[in-house]
């Protein structure tokens, strides 16, 4: 038994697509992340130093 089957492509490069989606996606992420994080990082160091100052207070 032999059959032939018929792949008709509508692109050459159309199974690179769904791989460019995922990269850009997971650029976008990062770079959310990055940004997110990069604001946060003045508020922690603020709230250290406060409880620091908190902490001086209590000690004899």
């Amino acid at each position: 038994i032999s059959f032939t089957v018929l792949l008709r492509v509508k692109d050459r490069l159309a199974p690179l697509w769904p791989f460019i989606g995922i990269v850009g996606t997971v650029a976008l992420l990062v770079i959310v992340i990055l940004i997110f994080e990069k604001r946060q990082k003045p508020a922690r160091k603020a709230a250290g130093t406060e409880d620091e100052e908190h902490n001086r207070a209590k000690d004899p």
